[in-house]
Order: C-alpha cells, then sequence, then structure tokens
C-alpha cells in the first residue's frame, strides 16, 4: 500500500467520501482446483481437531488455519500471494 493509498483510506475512516475505491477491492488470485484444495484441508484440520487427533494449543491453532484455508478459498483471494505476486488463476487473453 502506497502513501497515497494510506491518504484515501484516512479520509474514508474521516467520513470523507472516496473518488476511486478500487484499492479497497481484493483481485482474485486463487484458482477453482487451488480453491477445493484449501476447502479439503480445512475439512481434514477440522475433522481432526473434532477428532481429537489434534489437542491442546495445536487444535486451536490448526481451527485457525482451517478458517484461513476456508475464508480465501471462499473469496477467490489469497493475501500471501498478492504480497508475492502470485496467482493460480489463468492468464486472460487479450
Amino acid at each position: 500500500m502506497t502513501v497515497c493509498d494510506l491518504g484515501h483510506l484516512m479520509r474514508a475512516i474521516e467520513g470523507r467520501t472516496l473518488r476511486n475505491k478500487s484499492f479497497l477491492i481484493m483481485k482474485k488470485n486463487v484458482h477453482l482446483i487451488d480453491r477445493y484444495v484449501r476447502w479439503i484441508l480445512a475439512a481434514a484440520l477440522i475433522i481432526l481437531s473434532a477428532s481429537g487427533m489434534i489437542a491442546g494449543v495445536w487444535m486451536w491453532v490448526a481451527l485457525a488455519v482451517a478458517a484461513v484455508f476456508f475464508v480465501t478459498g471462499y473469496a477467490q483471494t489469497c493475501p500471501i500471494y498478492m504480497g508475492l505476486g502470485l496467482s493460480t488463476l489463468k492468464k486472460e487473453k487479450k
């Protein structure tokens, strides 16, 4: 996020209107297969936690990771991919 984007964000927080809200929208960067893999891993972690195979602090860590996998799969956006400039989506032909 650039300094200019932070200025826009601060004005939005202060209640001012924004001319360009595109910086608030996260672009999709997760392909359908990647989404299914994330959902399967999330389900596996939830099942392992619920069955007692993962217990204690690690159960809560597994549930948090499962939640992240589920949300990023559902939103089709991965902030880590975004930060690294990666995408599993196919390139659009022009």
